[in-house]
């Protein structure tokens, strides 16, 4: 699938990138700013999530894998001083991992139903 991003700022006759993101659709999209760069995380139909360099349209890194369905929720949040990026999908499970690495944070969380939406508050 590929997705489209307009740049607010230049009004009319906006500028717009295009790039590959997901093989199939995207459901979700999460912005934030990691190391100094503006990302964006993105979660879709082939069960990834992936982070992108806004300015760049460039990946940051492999796509996060492991929801067995469709990635239909994401969200970023910082948990003790690091980013992390939420994910939620069809599979009934909520995965946790640290925006700067990759890595997960502590086992995913599952329900057994389709989770549809996610929200992260500071606490």
């Amino acid at each position: 699938m590929t997705a489209s991003l307009r740049d607010p700022r230049m009004g009319q006759g906006m500028d717009t990138r295009s790039w590959d993101v997901h093989a199939g659709p995207i459901y979700c999209l999460a912005t934030g700013v990691l190391d100094g760069k503006t990302v964006i995380t993105s979660g879709g139909a082939d069960s990834t999530v992936r982070v992108w360099d806004l300015a760049t349209c460039q990946p940051l890194g492999q796509p996060y894998t492991g929801h067995r369905g469709e990635v239909v929720a994401v969200t970023l949040a910082d948990l003790d001083g690091r980013l992390v990026v939420v994910s939620a999908g069809e599979d009934g499970s909520v995965h946790v991992r640290n925006l700067a690495t990759g890595q997960p944070v502590g086992a995913p969380f599952t329900c057994g139903e389709r989770i549809g939406c996610l929200a992260v508050s500071a606490g």
